[in-house]
Order: C-alpha cells, then sequence, then structure tokens
C-alpha cells in the first residue's frame, strides 16, 4: 500500500480534511464501507430494486468520506453511461431486473448481470465497481442465498484475480455471462 500524498483535487471533494495520503484515504473509506455492509446487511428486510436504493446505498458505502456519494455523475467520463443517460439507463436496468424475477431467472444470474450492468454505467464520479457488487450482494442476500467472498486487497495482489475478473466482465459485454457466472460461484465456495 502506497503512502503518496492526495492529489489537491482529490482533497476538494473529501469530507474528512484531516486526511493525508492515499493509505489513509483507504482506511477511511474501507470503514465507511464496512458501515454501510452492516446497515445493508444485518438487518433482514426485502427490498425493491430502484434508483432509489441504489443512490442509497452508493451513499451509506461512501457518504462519510465524499461530497458526491449518492449523486449520479454530471458529466462524461472514459467509460459508462452518457451522464445525460444515467437516469434512464438505471431506469431500464430496475425494469430488466423485475423482467428477469418474472422470468424466474436464476438468482446468481440476476445478481451477475446486476454487477455487470451497474459496472458498465458507472452511475458515480467513483466507487463504481464496489457499488455495483455489493449491489450484486445485496439482491443475494434479500434472497437468502450465500454471497460471494469478494478477495481483499492482498489476496489479489497475490493472484489473477483481476484478470480473471477483468476477462469475465469483457465477456460479459458481449453478452457471454458464463465465465462472471463461474467466477461468482467459485467466489461463494470459498
Amino acid at each position: 500500500m502506497t503512502d503518496e500524498n492526495l492529489a489537491k483535487e482529490v482533497k476538494a471533494a473529501l469530507i474528512p480534511k484531516h486526511l493525508m495520503t492515499i493509505k489513509d484515504l483507504n482506511e477511511w473509506e474501507s470503514n465507511n464501507i464496512l458501515d454501510a455492509q452492516h446497515t445493508y446487511f444485518y438487518t433482514p428486510k426485502k427490498r425493491v430494486f430502484t434508483s432509489d436504493l441504489i443512490q442509497k446505498l452508493h451513499k451509506a458505502m461512501f457518504g462519510s468520506t465524499w461530497t458526491w456519494a449518492g449523486i449520479y455523475r454530471n458529466h462524461n467520463i472514459k467509460t459508462g453511461s452518457d451522464y445525460t443517460r444515467i437516469s434512464k439507463d438505471i431506469y431500464e436496468l430496475c425494469i430488466a431486473h423485475a423482467h428477469w424475477q418474472n422470468k424466474q431467472m436464476n438468482i446468481i444470474e440476476q445478481s451477475v448481470r446486476l454487477h455487470h450492468a451497474l459496472s458498465n454505467i458507472r452511475a458515480f464520479e467513483g466507487g463504481n465497481l464496489r457499488h455495483a457488487r455489493m449491489m450484486a450482494d445485496l439482491l443475494l442476500y434479500t434472497t437468502g442465498h450465500k454471497r460471494p467472498a469478494w478477495p481483499d486487497a492482498e489476496a489479489i495482489k497475490k493472484t489473477d484475480f483481476m484478470k480473471k475478473y477483468g476477462d469475465s466482465m469483457k465477456l460479459a459485454d458481449k453478452g457471454d455471462y458464463g465465465p462472471l457466472l463461474e467466477l461468482t460461484w467459485e467466489l461463494m465456495r470459498e
């Protein structure tokens, strides 16, 4: 883990002004995410997947860290939906999810598709992949299903997980969800 100082533009969006290094930021952000997990995963509740829930979860995950937490981005980035389409794309994703349920699609496949779609939309200024994984995990949790055990930073450094994850996401971009499903199943078996 690096001890590099935070850039000026990063500090401007931070809520805790005492953070000075990337290591400090990562620790603070991790604690914020753990608080969100406690809120959403230790209180059994049936949830309807809506734009409101998507934004509230992001705010819970990053709201003690970033000023932009839970707010859809208002500019374009290299990847992700055009910012003018984010609300529409999220709405369409929620409709698609309801359709998956009506078709009685396997819950694991629903979670993988939700994860992939949210990752591609990149609705927020940051934290999109972690948010997409937690939304998918929340879907599994609300149905009483086991969640994947996502590797931590140390485990990622020691394995080829990120390559497998990236390759499976690229295949999902082409409509082949098989490798992402298999990776998710592997993470549930551990």
